[in-house]
């Protein structure tokens, strides 16, 4: 199988001869379908086993795992699922036949499966210490299945039908998939078994780097699951009987932490206190120097100052009325997320424009664009951009309940899939779902406007004359041939006066577009531009009085700031 990129996600599928009965599907995640040849060797050995399986499917470049397996899922047959990750080593030829037999002997109460995990058959000295030394490396294999919260994404095999029931892998999570799918199969009365007399091998550290690499990504990732995903910080079991616990807070976690350092410098193990340091850096980075955390912290400080400085000014000299159109990305409950607004947050700016009879649907702001309404005091409206699934799940709810009517401006080639954009990317966090088409109409038949944002989120300037000329029209394109409606309303990605020309311009009047948005900061006053109608973002570092501030025109000194 040739190496792959990993940001162009592919699915490598492969049927197998005469499979046994009941039917199992295999899925490996892998970011490049290849892990040092691992992957073949994970193939070559599905083939020698006793209970053949119908089919392998390995997921390249789908990130993260939770998602890989999803993806994969939706592509297989098996009346059981069987996910392995591409590291593995199959140890027994029985294995999956070993699985198989456990759901049979025990019908309708077991929701997983998996063997025990041991380290790898070629492992170094180092490996081996560090499988003595730290907990869930290296397990022993036991002579009748159990319940054990041992069970991992290593191996670990589900009834498919099961696996749909109970809404399939997170696909939000960076790391915790193991202890989240294991705490919704219990809730539903199910038991995590590990199978008898079977195993895999799983890598281990092979040295000090490995070891601490290991360790900060972990730490890191437990940060941001805490953070941003409290209620997915689920703490996992060290030994086979151990019941699994409920969420821990951070003092709990701490002190757990603590104990684990002090028993591994008492008895001396000092590969477990080098993965306790390394952990601890990893989880200081998560918690305190997280940079998308930090820069909001850092402009919601600059701009309480400026707000409170413009504030006094406006009382002693108040601007003229303007229409200010806001742009939103996100409306979700992630806290100090840099593209989202918390729900609450959301519905209470909302009711505050409403309240004082500063909020205009769309439709009414565009008809004072075109010159057919006046207004005598300050005017908002609502858009979004890129078509984020919370669009439609939060943001559209709060808006039909207080009704209001908003513009969304949608990137069409990922409608009904992941928003993973360049710039979107860097966030980190993985949950860059897509709105359906679905979604889409429901939308447009209870008034919303819809208009286009390129097919793809490229940055328009930087392209090709054809590729940028494409890029708008399949997107005006799609949404005509999907809703029935050809857009008038157009937004350019990323927005700014160098990402975009022209040439687009000219584009989109061709295309029978009447109005296009930029991302530069202000208000719609008598001397705008139809094709560069400046916006206000309103983001995570926006807090109340800051959101006020910028309707009333208290930052709209921007618009003549340049960087």
């Amino acid at each position: 199988m040739p190496r792959h990129d990993p940001d162009e996600p592919r699915f490598e599928h492969r049927k197998f001869e005469h499979p046994a009965e009941p039917t199992v599907s295999v899925v490996i995640p892998s970011a490049d379908g290849h892990r040092g040849g691992n992957v073949e060797l994970l193939l070559d050995a599905l083939q020698e086993q006793t209970h053949r399986p119908l089919e392998a499917l390995v997921a390249v470049g789908v990130r993260p795992n939770g998602r890989a397996r999803n993806r994969g899922a939706e592509r297989v047959e098996g009346e059981y699922l069987v996910f392995i990750d591409d590291d593995v080593e199959l140890q027994d030829e029985e294995l999956i036949e070993k699985i198989v037999r456990v759901f049979r002997e025990h019908p309708g109460k077991v929701g997983a499966v998996g063997p025990s995990q041991r380290l790898l058959s070629y492992s170094n000295d180092f490996q081996r210490q560090c499988g003595a030394q730290l907990e869930r490396v290296s397990t022993p294999m036991v002579e009748e299945a159990i319940e054990s919260d041992l069970v991992t994404h290593a191996c670990l095999a589900i009834p498919r039908e099961l696996y749909w029931e109970i809404g399939g892998e997170s696909e939000i999570l960076p790391r915790g998939t193991d202890p989240d799918l294991r705490n919704r199969l219990r809730k539903e009365g199910y038991s995590i078994l590990l199978s008898p007399n079977s195993s895999v091998g799983h890598p281990a550290p092979e040295n000090w780097e490995v070891l601490f690499n290991t360790a900060f990504r972990n730490g890191e990732g437990s940060a941001e699951v805490g953070r941003y995903y409290s209620k997915y910080a689920l703490p996992t079991s060290a030994d086979y009987l151990e019941p699994m616990r409920d969420v821990e807070d951070s003092l709990e976690r701490a002190k757990g932490w603590a104990n684990r350092t002090v028993e591994s410098i008492r008895h001396r193990h000092w590969i477990r206190l080098g993965y306790e340091m390394g952990y601890l850096a990893g989880w200081v980075s998560g918690k305190v120097l997280d940079l998308n955390r930090n820069k909001i912290i850092a402009k919601r400080a600059a701009k309480f100052p400026i707000s409170s400085f413009n504030q006094i000014k406006r009382l002693k000299s108040p601007p003229a009325p303007a229409l200010r159109i806001l742009t939103y990305h996100r409306v979700d409950d992630i806290p100090d997320y840099p593209l989202c607004t918390p729900q609450k947050e959301f519905r209470r700016q909302l009711e505050y424009l409403l309240d004082q009879s500063l909020l205009f649907d769309f439709e009414d702001a565009m008809e004072v664009v075109r010159g057919e309404k006046e207004i005598r005091k300050n005017k908002v409206a609502i858009t979004f951009d890129d078509g984020y699934r919370d669009n439609f799940t939060n943001a559209y709810r709060i808006l039909m309940e207080l009704e209001v009517k908003a513009c969304f401006f949608l990137v069409t080639d990922r409608i009904g899939g992941l928003g993973e954009f360049e710039w979107v990317k860097k966030l980190g966090l993985p949950n860059y779902h897509i709105m359906n088409w679905e979604q889409v109409q429901c939308m447009r038949e209870t008034g919303m406007t819809l208009g286009a944002h390129t097919a793809r989120h490229e940055r328009l300037a930087l392209l090709q004359d054809d590729e940028a000329r494409k890029t708008i029209e399949e997107s005006i394109q799609s949404l005509e041939e999907k809703i029935g409606i050809r857009p008038k309303y157009f937004a350019y990605p990323y927005g700014r006066q160098e990402d975009y020309t022209p040439r687009e311009i000219e584009t989109l009047k061709e295309n029978g577009i009447e109005y296009a948005f930029a991302a530069t900061y202000g208000a719609i006053r008598n001397d705008f531009d139809p094709y560069r109608i400046p916006r206000i973002n309103i983001d995570a570092s926006d807090t109340f009085e800051t959101f006020k501030s910028k309707i009333y025109g208290d930052f709209d000194f921007l618009s003549e700031w340049r960087p």
